[in-house]
């Protein structure tokens, strides 16, 4: 026998069913207000673009030369055509195969992120190094900051013994950037910073501002101005143990700190803030370090272009690069044998010089130009002389050398021959032409 319903129950169960649908449509008006809202209010510096994104997906998806790390985020495949064993780039001054053991000569480690692996600063600092007896041992790696960089220096370039180790300090150094890497064993996504990785799923990142919002809940967003000191205790920490390390064998430790790529008037709050930050924390590491800033400061008050593009504020410029490699070569190198000892740096004419070489007196000597340092350096004499007895001459040099007037830095150096000896030249030095 079928039991008819009763019409309360319907009308109970119609009620009920009517009040789920209006409770899902709240929520989905809901959340498509709350989405609305995000779109309109969520500043753009608070999360990863879409389009950026994207591209770093096109790349994690080809890319062989990063993995995980639980503790790193992200580091650099060892053993193949960009990193040897010890995570040495390929393209370093360095003997084959050169390792671990008792080796003549100096052996220099450079410590950083994208400006020291794409040598713009160390490329012109062979200009400055002595040719025979120094390595320059490059272990720059993209993306990283100083936490990264130390612990990846434990862990396979300690046991290299550099007699000096230079860690290149960005300004954006105090936080961390995220790398997007694909899983190979998941397959997820995965966006990776320091002790962090965060799954993620690409669609709905790039369909939904709120699910930005919460993937960006479980990491820090580096470039985002709020967070642009957060992991400062971090790195303070990690450039101690580097430090204790470096002492501990009785090598010498140099901390480069790079400048902030703008005019003073277009310096941001948390650049300068950052900038304050990182010479207060070297002050009480109480490690030798060398300020860049007033380097780039003369170029900028010259209307010295400092950015490689002006949309990029992290990598200098070409001319930029150069002469932050000659203020940083007198912390590294010793002082060549020609020095000159009085040159004008911003372009006059004439320009009185004054060179010394107590080790050849009365050789002959050229002056010579490029426009460029490193492997573009295309040496061409502009005049030539005699040193006198001691080894010493005062004279001057023209303007500017023909077919250069339109370079922002022209180079100059001196070179000392004497018969059949070795012939010895001076360190590059820089004549700025000021932009009108």
């Amino acid at each position: 026998m079928v039991q008819a319903t009763s019409p309360a129950s319907s009308r109970r169960r119609r009620s009920l069913s009517a009040r789920v649908a209006l409770g899902l449509a709240a929520l989905i008006v809901g959340l498509g207000l709350a989405e609305l809202a995000a779109r309109l209010l969520v500043p753009a510096s608070r999360y990863i673009s879409p389009e950026i994104l994207a591209k770093n997906l096109q790349w994690a998806d080809g890319q062989q030369l990063y993995e995980l790390d639980r503790e790193l985020g992200f580091v650099p495949r060892l053993g193949n055509s960009q990193y040897d064993r010890y995570g040495i780039a390929r393209d370093s001054r360095k003997v084959p195969d050169t390792a671990i053991g008792p080796r003549p000569g100096r052996r220099i480690l450079f410590l950083g992120d994208s400006v020291t692996r794409r040598k713009s600063i160390i490329d012109p600092l062979e200009d400055f190094a002595p040719s025979s007896g120094v390595e320059l041992l490059n272990a720059g790696v993209e993306s990283w900051n100083p936490e990264q960089e130390v612990g990846f220096y434990l862990r396979h370039q300690s046991q290299l013994a550099a007699d000096h180790v230079v860690l290149w300090l960005h300004n954006n150094d105090l936080t961390a950037t995220a790398l997007c890497l694909k899983d190979v064993a998941s397959g997820d996504y995965v966006l990776a910073t320091p002790g962090s990785h965060v799954a993620f799923s690409p669609t709905l990142y790039d369909w939904s501002m709120l699910y930005r919002m919460f993937v960006h809940s479980r990491f820090v967003h580096g470039a985002s101005p709020g967070n642009y000191l957060a992991r400062q205790n971090e790195v303070a920490a990690a450039l101690a143990r580097l430090r204790d390390e470096v002492r501990g064998r009785n090598a010498e430790l140099t901390i480069m700190v790079l400048p902030i790529l703008a005019r003073a008037a277009e310096q941001t709050e948390h650049e300068r803030a950052a900038r304050q930050a990182q010479l207060a924390m070297i002050g009480r590491l109480g490690v030798g370090f060398v300020d860049l800033q007033p380097v780039a400061d003369e170029l900028a008050a010259a209307g010295i272009g400092l950015r490689v593009v002006p949309e990029d504020p992290w990598h200098p410029s070409i001319e930029c690069g150069e002469v932050l490699a000659a203020a940083a070569a007198q912390r590294l190198f010793d002082m060549p044998a020609v020095e000159v000892v009085a040159a004008p740096r911003v372009l006059r004419s004439p320009q009185r010089v004054v060179v010394e070489c107590a080790e050849r007196p009365r050789a002959e000597y050229e002056v010579q130009s490029t426009p460029h340092l490193g492997a573009a350096a295309a040496w061409a004499t502009t005049s030539h002389g005699s040193l006198d007895g001691d080894g010493r001459r005062e004279f001057t040099i023209a303007q500017q050398a023909a077919g250069m007037t339109e370079q922002a830095v022209l180079w100059s150096r001196v070179v000392v021959r004497d018969g059949g000896k070795e012939e010895l030249a001076s360190w590059p030095w820089p004549r700025i032409v000021p932009r009108q």
